[in-house]
């Protein structure tokens, strides 16, 4: 064989590897759906690279990936899924279809106005206004929701208020969580983070201490803060911060 037909058999080798590798170090592609309809912002994370995607408007993703990569599927509202990424995966598109976690969320009904029966609002004003403007004066940094160290003190009524639309009995828990647990936790721990408030709560950085104020005043309990209760807390912050975003886009709007 001449030397030039040995060049020509090497450099068919290379682009035939070359090809076959780019096959296996691409991207993978797909649609997520559940309960009848595509999933918008499913997380999806490659557990041997950590890279991260989210599913857009119409339920899309695409991520890169290698063969037999693991590809995680979470949200907060749907049970989490695996899948190991094959060949194939590389060719066609997958079709996630996810379940909804059953039973682990409370319903959450939102109306524009309610108040509990036999409630004195403008008592509760009066009362309230006084004691935030006392809270104020021994924990500042709490309210100051921009750079300017403001409060917004119409729109923390507004949303405290709120929390009043709730007329049931219950039984006092010993310790509820509180601003200073909040913002230590958010602070140090490993998952939920700075980021998570942002990225999966979709809290604005400016609004953060409001939120903070907001969930203190749900009277959470402390006993969520635990290591083998962290999912049930996981659950009550996405429920709450639901509330507070729907009660911050309508108290903004006519504020």
């Amino acid at each position: 064989m001449s030397n030039i037909s040995r060049v020509y058999l090497f450099l068919s080798l290379c682009s035939i590897i070359s090809g076959c590798y780019a096959q296996e170090n691409t991207s993978v592609s797909g649609t997520i759906s559940g309960g009848g309809k595509k999933l918008v912002h499913i997380k999806i994370t490659n557990l041997k690279n950590g890279n991260t995607r989210y599913s857009d408007e119409d339920g899309k993703f695409d991520i890169r990936a290698q063969k037999n990569d693991s590809l995680l599927f979470s949200s907060g509202f749907f049970k989490e899924q695996i899948v190991k990424v094959r060949s194939w995966h590389f060719r066609e598109e997958l079709n996630i279809e996810m379940t909804e976690k059953v039973n682990e969320l409370e319903e959450v009904i939102v109306t524009d106005t309610y108040i509990a029966p036999d409630f004195d609002e403008k008592t509760y004003s009066n009362g309230l206004q006084k004691q935030i403007a006392e809270d104020m004066k021994n924990d500042p940094l709490k309210y100051m929701t921009n750079t300017t160290g403001n409060i917004d003190f119409v729109l923390l009524f507004k949303l405290v208020q709120g929390l009043f639309k709730k007329n049931k009995v219950k039984e006092a828990p010993p310790q509820t969580i509180d601003f200073e647990d909040l913002d230590h936790l958010f602070t140090n721990d490993t998952f939920f983070t700075e980021q998570f408030l942002t990225d999966e709560l979709k809290i604005p950085e400016d609004r953060r201490g409001l939120f903070l104020v907001y969930c203190e005043a749900q009277e959470i309990d402390a006993e969520l803060l635990m290591e083998d209760q962290r999912f049930e807390l996981l659950n009550e912050l996405i429920l709450h911060s639901q509330e507070f975003l729907y009660t911050l886009a309508n108290t903004s709007s006519g504020h």
